[in-house]
């Protein structure tokens, strides 16, 4: 069988791409998989912050493209960048992997976050990150950062900023882990939903593949970034406004507990439901009706104004 796999053309997508090569040919050594490099919006404009793009999906919507049009047969992403919803005809087919949620602190100084010192830069791309700092750190300074991970790293250590916040899976992915300063915890850096973890997509028609890639999903991985991402589309949020999510399996059982903020980070509402693994769906949608009740209806409202 001869496939062809959808990724971006960094790094770190292509150290995905393999392993996701790699899992595929173990089951079948018949499987011939080459592999597309499809540059997206977000590849393309390095120079723009994320909230300023237009549409949702500037990581994979050239790739989602490529999927519906049939020019490849199925993509490989880190689920963060995917949009709260897929196209119509997409589905997250398999989620195979997921290593560490948390994000880090790289500090040139070898500092921990409270350590740095009042006036730091710290620069990040991501509007909760922004957010989660000044909430917790409202005298330091943040700064937009774009580009790979590699270059994120490589400006701290040259001096242009004085620390960077990334997620840790990234840095384990790329075997650069000797930067980090500090593993920084769920509860006050709450991680984006779906991160440190890899979804495989596909076309809802395609018995084939679909069929294929079930030998390779997690069911509870799969369940934790069900759950996160449901609560995320019920929120009405992306990458370009400040909600976090993280979901965690235990036996049968889930716990999932989703936040939001303005964007000063003023205000921060957090809620943690738990349910049964099987019904992740109903508790992401249970927990972001939750957090909306309870103020979040009133600081999503900020975001538009």
């Amino acid at each position: 069988m001869k496939l062809v796999l959808g990724t971006r053309g960094s790094q770190l997508s292509l150290i995905q791409a393999r392993g996701l090569v790699s899992r595929l040919s173990s089951i079948d050594p018949a499987i011939k998989l080459s592999t597309k490099i499809i540059k997206t919006a977000g590849d393309l404009h390095v120079d723009v912050p994320l909230q300023s793009f237009p549409a949702k999906g500037i990581f994979e919507r050239e790739i989602d493209i490529a999927l519906q049009e049939d020019t490849i047969n199925l993509a490989i992403h880190s689920a963060k960048d995917l949009p709260s919803q897929l196209p119509d005809g997409l589905e997250i087919a398999a989620v195979p992997e997921r290593i560490t949620p948390n994000d880090v602190l790289v500090a040139e100084s070898q500092k921990r976050f409270f350590e740095l010192s009042s006036g730091s830069t710290i620069g990040t791309s991501s509007p909760l990150r922004s957010a989660e700092i000044l909430h917790l750190r409202p005298d330091l300074k943040v700064r937009q950062i774009r580009g790979n991970v590699e270059n994120r790293v490589a400006k701290v250590l040259k001096g242009d900023y004085d620390a960077v916040i990334l997620a840790e899976s990234g840095l384990v992915r790329l075997e650069i882990t000797n930067h980090i300063s500090e593993r920084l915890s769920l509860r006050e850096f709450p991680p984006a939903a779906g991160q440190g973890t890899i979804a495989v997509v596909a076309r809802n028609d395609d018995e084939e593949i679909l069929g294929l890639l079930k030998n390779i999903d997690d069911p509870s991985k799969h369940a934790e970034l069900t759950a996160e991402r449901t609560a995320l589309a019920r929120l009405e949020g992306g990458c370009s406004v400040p909600i976090g999510a993280i979901a965690i399996v235990k036996g049968s059982m889930m716990s999932l507990e989703a936040s939001i903020f303005t964007y000063d980070g003023l205000q921060k509402i957090a809620v943690v439901k738990e349910g049964k693994r099987e019904q992740a769906t109903a508790l992401g949608e249970e927990t972001a009706k939750q957090l909306m009740t309870v103020g979040g209806r009133q600081v999503a409202a900020s975001w538009r104004s």
